[in-house]
């Protein structure tokens, strides 16, 4: 949920499904309609508590083949964006090595505050869904995957 505090119209509105904007200054802020929201109000939008406490984890997918990890970072990993939310989960990225030999795939992706992210990783991978996911996949071309659950560092803004 989206938490949106008015300036300047000595109300508050609480409004979904938008993202948030975290504008520090005055100037920071951009323009964007909301509804309730007055055109030309300055608003400040502020992440829900939830989004701060997400729990974040790289993940490093090793693969047999650069065919296998072109196949995985275009077919595979797109199919899983629309069902990771039925899970909890938000991907933030897939990215690759830029002089890596191996071929990996390292994906950022959080879990809600209090998942456990084997757990929800492992219900996901046991799921018709994965299963549609992986379709033409032969998941025998990951080689590895290692699991980093990363902690915020101090001064970090997630914190």
């Amino acid at each position: 949920m989206l938490s949106v505090v008015t300036i300047g119209a000595g109300r508050s509105v609480l409004s979904a499904p938008y993202r948030f904007v975290r504008c520090r200054t005055r100037d920071a802020c951009c323009d964007l309609h909301v509804p309730g929201v007055a055109d030309g109000t300055l608003a400040l939008f502020y992440p829900p508590q939830e989004f701060m406490m997400r729990t974040f984890e790289l993940r490093v997918y090793t693969m047999r083949t650069k065919e296998a990890l072109d196949f995985y970072i275009g077919t595979v990993f797109p199919r899983h964006l629309h069902n990771f939310s039925s899970f909890g989960v938000e991907a933030h990225g897939v990215w690759t090595a830029k002089a890596d030999v191996t071929p990996r795939a390292f994906v950022l992706v959080s879990y809600a505050e209090g998942d456990d992210p084997g757990e929800v990783a492992q219900r996901y991978i046991q799921s018709p869904e994965a299963a549609n996911d992986a379709r033409g996949f032969d998941v025998a071309d990951i080689l590895g995957v290692e699991s980093t659950v990363l902690m915020p560092a101090a001064g970090s803004p997630f914190g």
